[in-house]
């Protein structure tokens, strides 16, 4: 709960940061607006660096990339409960315009395996069928009907 709380929300403007990748201090490349949407530059950095966002006083890193000034830029923002969960970058072409794409995060499905799958020797075990009565007692209704069957009968009377 605390991470959601630190992660800036969606405001109408954004400033988008760059921090080299040799080291130096991190440059504000432009403001997004996420009314619009569009991107507005503020610099004309170009180099190698990691493009994120200031995140109570700290700079978080979403992407490295390369960012060239006379090229286009294009930004996908994904959000999740009104806060920036994600920035991906791409370089667009020469003289393109600068292109932002909002989007929201969506929960994954929930799994349709309700109960764990039990293996042995990494075989999966299959439930057997419901046996009958006679197919569990038949071991004690054999040896009764066989004492019946052989049994002697009642003796004879009068002889």
């Amino acid at each position: 709960m605390l991470l959601i709380a630190l992660l800036p929300s969606i405001v109408a403007a954004t400033s988008i940061l760059a921090r080299p990748a040799d080291g130096s201090a991190v440059v504000t490349l432009g403001t997004i607006d996420l009314d619009t949407p569009s991107f507005t530059s503020t610099s004309d950095f170009a180099g190698e660096a990691c493009i994120g966002l200031n995140v109570a006083g700290d700079f978080v890193c979403h992407v490295l990339a390369q960012i060239e000034a006379d090229k286009g830029k294009e930004f996908t923002i994904e959000a999740k409960d009104g806060v920036i969960t994600k920035i991906n970058f791409k370089k667009g072409l020469p003289a393109a315009e600068d292109t932002v794409t909002i989007t929201t995060a969506q929960a994954a499905p929930e799994a349709a395996i309700k109960e764990p799958v039990q293996l042995v020797n990494n075989e999966i075990l299959k439930d057997e069928p419901e046996k009958t009565f006679i197919q569990k007692y038949w071991m004690y209704i054999v040896p009764i009907l066989l004492l019946l069957l052989l049994g002697g009968g009642a003796p004879e009377e009068g002889k």
